[in-house]
C-alpha cells in the first residue's frame, strides 16, 4: 500500500459546507481509534515514528500543516493537509513528520488499531536500516 490522498464527499450551499465520511465506503481501513492534536504551537513537529502495522487517515479539520513522509528505500514524500474535506492515508512503515502548523489547527487521525507502544518505531536510522 501507498500513501494516497483522499477526498470525503461533500455538499456545498450558501449555509457552507458539510462534508461526510462513511466509514465503511469513504474510509479505505477499519476503524478502531480516533485521536486528534490540538493547541498545536506554531514550530511545533509531531510525528517522528512510523507504525509496523497500522495504517492512519489524517485530515485537518481546521487550519493547515505539513506532513513529510519517508520510506524505507529514502522515497521522501511531502504534502499539505489544509481542507477538512479530505485526507492523507500513511501506509505502515512510512516515517512521517508533521510540522508547519497554522494557528488553531486540529489534527485528527484515524486509525485501524488500538494504542500499543510496541507498534511505533521511534529510531528513524533503525528503520531506515532494518525496521527494526
Amino acid at each position: 500500500m501507498s500513501p494516497e490522498e483522499i477526498t470525503f464527499p461533500t455538499v456545498s450551499d450558501e449555509r457552507g459546507h458539510l462534508s461526510v465520511a462513511d466509514i465503511a465506503k469513504d474510509v479505505p481501513i477499519e476503524v478502531e481509534r480516533l485521536y486528534w492534536v490540538w493547541g498545536i504551537p506554531e514550530q511545533a513537529e509531531r510525528g517522528g515514528h512510523a507504525h509496523r502495522e497500522q495504517t492512519e487517515v489524517l485530515v485537518a479539520m481546521a487550519g493547515a500543516f505539513s506532513v513529510r513522509l519517508t520510506g524505507q528505500d529514502g522515497t521522501v514524500l511531502d504534502y499539505r493537509l489544509d481542507r477538512p474535506d479530505g485526507g492523507l492515508v500513511v501506509p505502515p512503515m512510512y516515517w512521517r513528520e508533521v510540522m508547519g502548523y497554522e494557528p488553531g489547527s486540529v489534527m485528527l487521525a484515524i486509525s485501524d488499531g488500538r494504542y500499543d507502544p510496541d507498534e511505533y518505531l521511534r529510531e528513524k536510522d533503525v528503520f531506515l536500516s532494518d525496521a527494526g
